[in-house]
């Protein structure tokens, strides 16, 4: 998300807000900006071999990244049973490109504040 979609514009009597998607990975919330977001959408196959964050699917005739979160932040995958409804959120990078990101939950939509939102250093972002 750029950082400089989210400043205010001018000071206005409400408090400006921004609509985000919220998903779960773990006990850590994660959120997109819903202006990235494409669709959710059910899965069932991710190919790839297991020995990084990455895998590819195919939708719609398309073959589109999709990004194990899980795995990425906690170095373990995302512990998938035949019972858990498996989600794909696809999602447009800063190139334009679609990818996905495995989810295991619905994800919920939040106005939130741009009050709330803070920047994290730079030191915490390497």
């Amino acid at each position: 998300m750029n950082i400089t979609n989210l400043s205010p514009q001018s000071s206005t009597a409400q408090s400006q807000k921004v609509k985000l998607l919220v998903f779960p990975i773990d006990n850590l919330n994660a959120a997109l900006h819903i202006d990235i977001v494409q669709k959710v959408v059910s899965y069932s196959t991710i190919f790839g071999s297991g020995l990084n964050h990455y895998g590819l699917v195919n939708l719609g005739g398309r073959e589109i990244t999709v990004i194990d979160l899980h795995k990425r932040l906690f170095n373990t995958p995302q512990k998938l049973t035949e019972e858990d409804k498996k989600y794909l959120l696809l999602a447009v990078n800063s190139i334009n490109e679609t990818f996905g990101i495995v989810i295991k939950n619905t994800p919920e939509l939040y106005d939130i504040s741009l009050e709330t939102i803070r920047v994290l250093p730079s030191s915490y972002r390497r």
